[in-house]
């Protein structure tokens, strides 16, 4: 958009120094070089004029906070920097190049564009016209602009406010979340059942769907996934309903192809970074010091609160204190008694129940990774610590259940935090038909 405008800019300068020489070459009959000293002296004040105002309007876009001067800044110093550099170009380069470039003699033009110059010439009669009939009435101009400015106000005050409309980028994202603690093989069926049906829409053309990772908090986690579906080419998607904004919707319909757990469709938002799904996030801070439960009360307060509200839709906050856990305890005094280091404990528990990074090693010219892990039967329960054994100084082998116990407890799989306190994200999204600043205005 600033390159856009800048191109715009650029070459508005130098119509103006080229089509004043040309004017004062046709009707004072002067050589190309004497008509572009001529028409230098005639324009040179207002090709300054010009980079001035352009560079009074934009320079301070550039020192605007917030989301507004992220947006903005970006345009401002292009066009300003390009304005400053089309004025110089203008003031120099330009009507050298008339200069040398430009004929005396005029040719009549061809039919078609005869007919243009006389259509721009009756329209620069009546302009000129209109512009010198205010210019000698103020009183009316001046109403006139009254009148705008009371509309503008107007309008300002009626049309909701909004940041960006959401667009059809052609593709779509859908998250997958089953109960917490879901075994990643309950998530993976689940992808691979939506994946199909996803598959069945004309509209789609891709799907890369994988188990196991949270895109909304960027968390792996065993019961969540994520598909990304690449949609045909817009000029193949003739019927309004295959928009990528309805098609993210109409895939909820695969709900009802599952039971484990619900799966909902997000179009992504037209300027990536604002947020993942579009809509609005906010951060519920916790600054009382208080435990994880009251926080996760507080969250789903919020989101029952906003539920009631007509312009908001699908309110939800992803923090969560009810995830089943096991707590494992290191018995650190009868560890040390025993002679067993505490890092050969939490090595064998990391290899055997998570994933322990060995070394690399080069096979025909490619570089793979060792790790260690247990197979997924060796490692469902913690009555698995009693097979297997850590070693002790003395070299004798000591069973690691007899080191480590293990608790059921619930409680948060990932805990965020907003400025330093704990925080709890909630989104959600304007309901159809309502602006962005209106759901704004509702949340808060």
């Amino acid at each position: 958009f600033g390159m856009v405008l800048s191109i715009g800019i650029v070459v508005d300068d130098a119509i103006v120094v080229l089509e004043n020489i040309e004017r004062i070459m046709r009707t004072e009959k002067l050589p190309p070089r004497e008509a572009a000293i001529k028409a230098m002296t005639q324009v040179s004040g207002p090709i300054v004029a010009i980079v001035l105002t352009l560079c009074a309007v934009f320079i301070p876009v550039s020192f605007l906070g917030g989301l507004a001067g992220e947006l903005y800044r970006q345009f401002a110093v292009t066009i300003s920097v390009s304005v400053v550099i089309s004025g110089i170009v203008a003031l120099t380069l330009t009507p050298a190049l008339g200069a040398m470039f430009l004929q005396s003699k005029h040719d009549e033009p061809i039919a078609p564009f005869r007919v243009f110059n006389r259509g721009l010439d009756w329209v620069t009669v009546r302009f000129t016209a209109i512009v010198s009939y205010f210019l000698r009435h103020t009183f009316q101009s001046l109403a006139i602009v009254a009148v705008m400015l009371g509309l503008t106000a107007f309008l300002f005050m009626r049309v909701p406010g909004g940041l960006l409309p959401d667009e059809d980028q052609g593709y779509n994202m859908l998250v997958m979340m089953l109960p917490p603690a879901a075994a990643l093989e309950r998530t993976s069926n689940v992808t691979k059942t939506i994946v199909d049906g996803v598959r069945k829409n004309p509209a789609v053309q891709n799907v890369f769907a994988m188990a196991g990772f949270d895109v909304l908090s960027f968390a792996q986690k065993t019961n969540a996934g994520v598909a990304f579906v690449t949609l045909k080419d817009w000029s193949e998607r003739k019927d309004p309903m295959q928009d990528a904004r309805f098609t993210a919707r109409a895939f909820g319909a695969l709900n009802g192809t599952f039971r484990d757990g619900i799966m909902f469709g997000i179009n992504p938002p037209p300027i990536q970074g604002i947020s993942m799904t579009g809509g609005f996030e906010l951060y519920l801070q916790d600054r009382s010091g208080g435990s994880l439960e009251a926080l996760a009360q507080a969250a789903n307060k919020v989101v029952a609160a906003a539920a009631k509200r007509p312009e908001l839709t699908g309110v939800q906050t992803l923090f969560s204190t009810a995830v089943p856990q096991y707590r494992t305890t290191v018995d650190r005094d009868k560890a040390k008694t025993l002679g067993v280091p505490l890092t050969t404990i939490f090595d064998t528990m990391q290899s055997a129940f998570g994933s322990l990074y060995v070394n690399d090693f080069t096979l025909y010219g490619r570089t793979f990774r060792v790790s260690l892990s247990s197979e997924a039967e060796f490692r469902r329960t913690p009555d698995d610590l009693r097979f297997l054994y850590v070693r002790a100084d003395t070299g004798a082998m000591v069973p690691l259940d007899a080191l480590v116990k293990a608790e059921r407890i619930i409680g948060p799989d990932t805990v965020e935090r907003f400025n330093i306190f704990p925080a709890a994200k909630i989104m959600g999204n304007p309901a159809p038909g309502v602006s962005s600043g209106q759901a704004l205005a509702a949340i808060e």
